[in-house]
Protein backbone atom coordinates (compact mmCIF):
# COMPACT_ATOMS: atom_id res chain seq x y z
CA UNK A 1 0.00 0.00 0.00
CA UNK A 2 1.14 3.30 -1.31
CA UNK A 3 0.17 6.94 0.19
CA UNK A 4 0.85 10.28 -1.79
CA UNK A 5 2.91 13.21 -0.50
CA UNK A 6 0.44 15.35 1.40
CA UNK A 7 0.16 18.53 -1.46
CA UNK A 8 2.34 21.37 -0.31
CA UNK A 9 0.46 25.08 0.21
CA UNK A 10 0.70 26.91 -2.93
CA UNK A 11 3.12 30.18 -3.14
CA UNK A 12 -0.20 32.30 -3.04
CA UNK A 13 -1.56 30.74 0.61
CA UNK A 14 1.97 30.59 1.98
CA UNK A 15 2.73 33.82 0.85
CA UNK A 16 -0.31 35.90 2.54
CA UNK A 17 0.55 38.51 5.01
CA UNK A 18 0.85 38.42 8.52
CA UNK A 19 -1.80 41.32 9.31
CA UNK A 20 -2.42 40.29 13.16
CA UNK A 21 0.33 43.19 14.21
CA UNK A 22 -0.82 45.82 12.62
CA UNK A 23 -5.03 45.36 13.31
CA UNK A 24 -3.27 44.35 17.19
CA UNK A 25 -2.39 47.94 17.23
CA UNK A 26 -5.78 49.11 15.79
CA UNK A 27 -7.68 47.33 19.32
CA UNK A 28 -4.77 48.95 21.38
CA UNK A 29 -5.37 52.37 20.54
CA UNK A 30 -9.31 51.28 20.59
CA UNK A 31 -9.13 50.01 24.09
CA UNK A 32 -6.95 52.91 25.41
CA UNK A 33 -9.12 55.49 23.55
CA UNK A 34 -11.93 54.18 25.52
CA UNK A 35 -10.60 53.87 28.87
CA UNK A 36 -9.67 57.56 28.61
CA UNK A 37 -13.16 58.36 27.72
CA UNK A 38 -13.99 56.29 31.10
CA UNK A 39 -11.56 58.11 33.13
CA UNK A 40 -12.44 61.52 32.02
CA UNK A 41 -16.22 61.18 32.43
CA UNK A 42 -15.52 60.12 35.85
CA UNK A 43 -13.64 62.78 36.39
CA UNK A 44 -16.11 65.23 34.85
CA UNK A 45 -18.70 63.38 36.81
CA UNK A 46 -16.66 64.23 40.23
CA UNK A 47 -15.49 67.94 39.32
CA UNK A 48 -16.74 68.94 43.10
CA UNK A 49 -13.98 67.27 44.35
CA UNK A 50 -10.62 68.01 44.19
CA UNK A 51 -8.82 65.59 41.79
CA UNK A 52 -4.93 65.64 43.12
CA UNK A 53 -2.91 67.39 40.76
CA UNK A 54 -0.13 64.31 40.82
CA UNK A 55 -2.89 62.29 39.25
CA UNK A 56 -3.77 65.28 36.73
CA UNK A 57 -0.78 65.26 35.62
CA UNK A 58 0.01 62.00 35.08
CA UNK A 59 -2.95 61.54 33.19
CA UNK A 60 -1.75 64.80 30.68
CA UNK A 61 1.73 62.65 30.73
CA UNK A 62 0.01 59.63 29.64
CA UNK A 63 -2.36 61.64 27.23
CA UNK A 64 1.00 62.97 25.54
CA UNK A 65 2.45 59.71 24.51
CA UNK A 66 -0.80 58.40 23.53
CA UNK A 67 -2.00 61.49 21.36
CA UNK A 68 1.43 60.96 19.90
CA UNK A 69 1.26 57.30 19.44
CA UNK A 70 -1.70 57.69 16.82
CA UNK A 71 -0.02 60.67 15.18
CA UNK A 72 3.24 58.19 14.49
CA UNK A 73 0.90 55.29 13.69
CA UNK A 74 -1.34 57.47 11.30
CA UNK A 75 1.79 58.85 9.64
CA UNK A 76 3.32 55.64 9.00
CA UNK A 77 -0.04 55.05 7.08
CA UNK A 78 -0.02 58.14 5.06
CA UNK A 79 3.96 57.88 4.16
CA UNK A 80 4.48 54.46 4.11
CA UNK A 81 1.61 52.34 3.66
CA UNK A 82 -1.07 54.01 2.24
CA UNK A 83 1.22 55.08 -0.65
CA UNK A 84 2.61 51.35 -1.04
CA UNK A 85 -1.46 50.19 -2.00
CA UNK A 86 -1.98 53.46 -3.92
CA UNK A 87 0.76 52.18 -6.38
CA UNK A 88 -0.68 48.73 -6.96
CA UNK A 89 -4.77 48.51 -6.35
CA UNK A 90 -7.06 51.14 -8.32
CA UNK A 91 -9.61 51.11 -5.59
CA UNK A 92 -7.70 52.90 -3.22
CA UNK A 93 -8.52 55.89 -5.29
CA UNK A 94 -11.90 55.40 -3.96
CA UNK A 95 -11.17 55.14 -0.16
CA UNK A 96 -8.18 57.90 -0.16
CA UNK A 97 -10.93 61.25 0.58
CA UNK A 98 -12.30 59.32 3.39
CA UNK A 99 -9.00 58.02 5.02
CA UNK A 100 -7.53 61.53 4.49
CA UNK A 101 -10.47 63.36 5.97
CA UNK A 102 -10.33 61.53 8.99
CA UNK A 103 -6.76 62.01 9.61
CA UNK A 104 -7.09 65.53 9.68
CA UNK A 105 -9.99 65.44 11.91
CA UNK A 106 -7.94 63.85 13.98
CA UNK A 107 -5.13 65.53 14.23
CA UNK A 108 -7.52 68.82 15.27
CA UNK A 109 -9.38 66.80 17.89
CA UNK A 110 -5.65 65.81 19.04
CA UNK A 111 -4.83 69.17 19.31
CA UNK A 112 -8.46 70.39 21.50
CA UNK A 113 -7.70 67.32 23.75
CA UNK A 114 -4.57 67.87 24.98
CA UNK A 115 -5.23 71.69 25.56
CA UNK A 116 -8.28 70.50 27.69
CA UNK A 117 -6.28 67.88 29.63
CA UNK A 118 -3.98 70.44 30.50
CA UNK A 119 -6.36 73.36 31.57
CA UNK A 120 -8.25 71.36 33.61
CA UNK A 121 -11.58 71.41 31.87
CA UNK A 122 -12.99 68.28 33.10
CA UNK A 123 -16.31 68.92 31.04
CA UNK A 124 -14.67 69.75 27.88
CA UNK A 125 -12.14 66.95 28.35
CA UNK A 126 -14.90 64.44 28.82
CA UNK A 127 -16.78 65.64 25.68
CA UNK A 128 -13.58 65.31 23.62
CA UNK A 129 -12.57 62.05 24.56
CA UNK A 130 -15.15 60.50 23.84
CA UNK A 131 -15.70 62.24 20.85
CA UNK A 132 -11.89 60.62 19.96
CA UNK A 133 -13.33 56.82 20.97
CA UNK A 134 -15.81 57.45 18.28
CA UNK A 135 -14.03 58.56 16.03
CA UNK A 136 -11.04 55.96 15.95
CA UNK A 137 -13.51 53.20 16.54
CA UNK A 138 -15.19 54.26 13.16
CA UNK A 139 -11.86 55.27 11.64
CA UNK A 140 -9.98 52.26 12.71
CA UNK A 141 -13.21 49.43 11.87
CA UNK A 142 -13.12 51.10 8.23
CA UNK A 143 -9.48 50.42 8.28
CA UNK A 144 -9.93 47.26 9.46
CA UNK A 145 -12.78 46.36 7.07
CA UNK A 146 -11.81 48.45 3.79
CA UNK A 147 -8.25 48.91 3.83
CA UNK A 148 -6.53 45.70 5.57
CA UNK A 149 -7.92 43.28 2.76
CA UNK A 150 -6.24 44.73 0.05
CA UNK A 151 -3.01 44.50 1.92
CA UNK A 152 -3.72 40.69 2.40
CA UNK A 153 -4.87 40.72 -1.22
CA UNK A 154 -2.40 42.23 -2.92
CA UNK A 155 0.99 42.14 -1.11
CA UNK A 156 3.17 38.93 -0.66
CA UNK A 157 4.29 38.26 2.79
CA UNK A 158 7.68 38.85 2.52
CA UNK A 159 6.74 42.33 0.95
CA UNK A 160 4.48 43.13 4.14
CA UNK A 161 7.23 42.37 6.29
CA UNK A 162 9.60 45.05 4.14
CA UNK A 163 6.70 47.98 4.80
CA UNK A 164 7.19 46.72 8.67
CA UNK A 165 10.45 46.68 8.87
CA UNK A 166 10.72 50.39 7.41
CA UNK A 167 7.31 51.53 9.82
CA UNK A 168 9.54 50.14 13.21
CA UNK A 169 12.59 52.30 11.35
CA UNK A 170 10.29 55.24 11.12
CA UNK A 171 8.74 55.39 14.51
CA UNK A 172 11.30 58.10 16.52
CA UNK A 173 13.54 56.75 19.31
CA UNK A 174 11.40 58.97 22.07
CA UNK A 175 8.52 57.65 21.01
CA UNK A 176 9.87 54.01 21.61
CA UNK A 177 9.65 54.96 25.28
CA UNK A 178 5.87 55.25 25.26
CA UNK A 179 5.18 52.32 22.63
CA UNK A 180 7.00 49.73 24.32
CA UNK A 181 5.26 49.07 27.00
CA UNK A 182 2.14 50.62 26.23
CA UNK A 183 1.83 47.89 23.88
CA UNK A 184 3.46 44.83 25.61
CA UNK A 185 0.93 46.00 28.79
CA UNK A 186 -1.96 44.99 26.50
CA UNK A 187 -0.39 41.20 25.54
CA UNK A 188 -0.47 38.21 28.08
CA UNK A 189 2.43 36.24 28.52
CA UNK A 190 2.46 34.13 25.83
CA UNK A 191 1.68 36.83 23.50
CA UNK A 192 4.59 38.84 24.93
CA UNK A 193 7.42 36.25 24.52
CA UNK A 194 6.05 35.76 20.77
CA UNK A 195 6.70 39.20 20.09
CA UNK A 196 9.92 39.69 22.08
CA UNK A 197 11.13 36.36 19.98
CA UNK A 198 10.18 38.52 16.67
CA UNK A 199 12.27 41.85 17.51
CA UNK A 200 15.51 43.16 17.89
CA UNK A 201 16.78 42.30 21.75
CA UNK A 202 17.24 45.97 22.09
CA UNK A 203 13.05 46.02 22.27
CA UNK A 204 13.17 43.51 24.91
CA UNK A 205 16.20 45.52 27.21
CA UNK A 206 13.62 48.94 26.31
CA UNK A 207 10.81 47.07 27.72
CA UNK A 208 12.10 46.17 30.49
CA UNK A 209 13.89 49.19 30.92
CA UNK A 210 10.22 50.94 31.00
CA UNK A 211 7.30 49.04 31.79
CA UNK A 212 8.19 49.76 35.75
CA UNK A 213 7.49 53.74 35.06
CA UNK A 214 4.79 53.12 32.57
CA UNK A 215 2.73 51.01 35.28
CA UNK A 216 2.98 53.61 37.48
CA UNK A 217 1.76 56.34 35.26
CA UNK A 218 -1.09 54.42 34.08
CA UNK A 219 -1.68 53.68 37.61
CA UNK A 220 -1.88 57.13 38.92
CA UNK A 221 -3.53 58.76 35.54
CA UNK A 222 -6.24 56.42 35.51
CA UNK A 223 -6.54 55.26 39.19
CA UNK A 224 -6.22 51.66 38.40
CA UNK A 225 -4.12 49.38 41.26
CA UNK A 226 -2.09 47.68 38.68
CA UNK A 227 -1.28 50.09 35.96
CA UNK A 228 -3.01 48.09 33.05
CA UNK A 229 -6.07 50.35 31.22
Amino acid sequence: MTTSSPTPPSAAATSIPDLEPYLRVHRFLRLSASALADRTRRAAATAGDLQPAADHRALVRWFGGFADEIRCHHHIEDALLFPALQSRVTVYGTLAPRLESDHAELDVMLDQLTAALRDGDADMSASLSAGLRDHLDEHLGFEDDEISPLFARHFSAAEWDDLNATAIKMTPPKQLLFTAPWLMSYLDETERRSLLASVPKAMTVLWVLTRGRYARLTARAFGTSTGVL
